[in-house]
C-alpha cells in the first residue's frame, strides 16, 4: 500500500524482571534482586540466624514479631480509637460482669446508687490498669533488648546463660526497630497508665467523700445485745435477748437473773 511505511521487525531480548547477582557477605550468601529492589537470603532471611548462637525465639527482632502478632500485646500498635475501644471493652466487661454485682452487695443500689456505681467503676479501672501495666512490661522488655548492644540468651536452659555481642549491622537494625516501632508504643502506654491511674484514684476519693446512708432504723436485737448497758434497758432485757443467740437452760437463766438482781 502506498503511503504506508513498512518497518522491519527487530527482535529484542526478553526483559527480565530482575537481575540476579550472587554477592558474598559476612552473614552468608545473599541473592540480590536489583530490579525489584529487594534482597532474598536463601539461607536465612534474618541476618541473626546465620552464624549466630542466639536461638530463634530469643532474638530481639523475633520477639518483636511475636509481640506484634500476640493477642493483647498487639493492642499497643493499633490506631488510638481501636486501642481505646479495646480498653473500654475490658472496663465494661468487668463492670457489668463482676464489679457491679459485687458492689451491689456492699451498697444498696436502691438507696445508694451513686456509691454503688462509683465503687464498681473503681474496681473496673483497677483491672484496666493491670492490663495496661502488663502491656507496658512486655513492650519495655523487648525495647530494652532491641536497644542493647548485647543479647542475653540461654542455650538450653536457665543454667547456661550466655551473652552475644551484636554486629554493627544488627545493632543498627535493632535500634531502628526500637526507636521507630517500640518507643511510640511505650509512650502511648505511659500516657494510658497516667490517665487510668488518675481516674482510679479520683474514683476512690469520690467514693470516700460520698455520705453513707444511716442504718439506725435497721438496728436488730443482735445489735442491742452487742452493746451491753447502752442499748439494753436492763440486765433482764439483755439476757433475754442474748438467750436467743446463745440458748441457756431455763433454770440456769432464771437463777442467773436472780443473781444479777441481788448483785445490783
Amino acid at each position: 500500500m502506498e503511503g504506508c511505511l513498512l518497518r522491519p521487525v527487530v527482535s529484542r531480548p526478553s526483559l527480565k524482571l530482575c537481575t540476579i547477582a550472587k554477592t558474598p557477605s559476612r552473614i552468608g550468601t545473599v541473592w540480590r534482586c536489583r530490579a525489584a529492589g529487594k534482597i532474598e537470603d536463601e539461607s536465612m532471611s534474618d541476618p541473626l540466624l546465620n552464624d549466630c548462637p542466639v536461638p530463634l525465639d530469643q532474638q530481639p527482632v523475633q520477639e518483636l514479631k511475636y509481640l506484634q502478632d500476640a493477642f493483647l500485646f498487639n493492642w499497643a500498635t493499633l490506631p488510638v480509637p481501636d486501642f481505646a475501644t479495646r480498653l473500654a471493652i475490658v472496663f465494661a466487661g468487668f463492670f457489668g460482669g463482676i464489679g457491679l454485682p459485687v458492689s451491689a452487695v456492699t451498697f444498696d443500689p436502691s438507696t445508694e446508687p451513686i456509691q454503688c456505681v462509683v465503687a464498681a467503676s473503681a474496681g473496673s479501672l483497677v483491672v484496666v490498669l493491670v492490663t495496661v501495666i502488663r502491656l507496658y512490661l512486655g513492650w519495655s522488655h523487648v525495647g530494652d533488648r532491641l536497644l542493647s548492644a548485647t543479647v542475653e540468651y540461654e542455650e538450653t536452659g536457665w543454667y547456661d546463660g550466655q551473652i552475644w555481642v551484636k554486629t554493627p549491622q544488627v545493632l543498627t537494625r535493632d535500634r531502628l526497630e526500637g526507636n521507630y516501632t517500640v518507643k511510640p508504643a511505650i509512650n502511648r502506654l505511659k500516657a494510658t497508665l497516667l490517665t487510668v491511674s488518675g481516674a482510679a484514684a479520683l474514683s476512690v476519693v469520690l467514693l470516700s467523700s460520698l455520705p453513707g446512708v444511716s442504718t439506725a432504723s435497721a438496728v436488730s436485737d443482735f445489735d442491742v445485745a452487742g452493746t451491753v448497758g447502752v442499748q439494753a434497758k436492763s440486765n433482764e432485757e439483755y439476757w433475754e435477748i442474748a438467750s436467743k443467740y446463745e440458748p441457756m437452760d431455763p433454770e440456769d437463766l432464771e437463777s442467773f437473773i436472780d443473781h444479777m438482781r441481788i448483785k445490783n
